[in-house]
């Protein structure tokens, strides 16, 4: 499957997904995402909640039917977004999209490197004339 992925990927013939339309406000134990976010819901969400969240780009999903990796909001942010007033949930919000923001960054400037801390590289001497 991972050759048939780098495949699909260097011809490519990877279409950008169209943003799911808003649904129904979904019930506790269900999942809502952003681009790479996954929140799971622990806690009602009210109506005026669950505009703000669409309006944002939040959406339901069904994740036994989704392979894709999401970062997985902590239940304190959420806790934050659901108790607090309209601005502070706008900066709230604001902060988690630059946060992902800034480590997409981080991982695009930062080399990969594959050694182990316990790895040794011996480095050979030059003999002098």
């Amino acid at each position: 499957m991972n050759v048939k992925n780098k495949l699909r990927t260097m011809l490519g013939i990877r279409v950008e997904r169209q943003p799911l339309p808003p649904g129904p406000k979904p019930q506790v134990g269900s999942n809502i995402v952003m681009d790479k976010f996954r929140i799971r819901l622990k806690y009602p969400v009210s109506d005026e909640q669950w505009d703000w969240f669409t309006a944002k780009g939040w959406r339901t999903i069904d994740m036994r039917t989704n392979r894709r990796r999401y970062t997985c909001v902590p239940d304190k942010v959420l806790m934050k977004m659901l108790t607090a007033q309209a601005l502070e949930r706008e900066v709230l919000h604001q902060r988690l999209v630059k946060f992902a923001a800034d480590q997409v960054e981080r991982r695009k400037a930062a080399p990969k490197i594959g050694l182990r801390a316990d790895t040794v590289i011996k480095v050979p001497r030059q003999e002098s004339v």
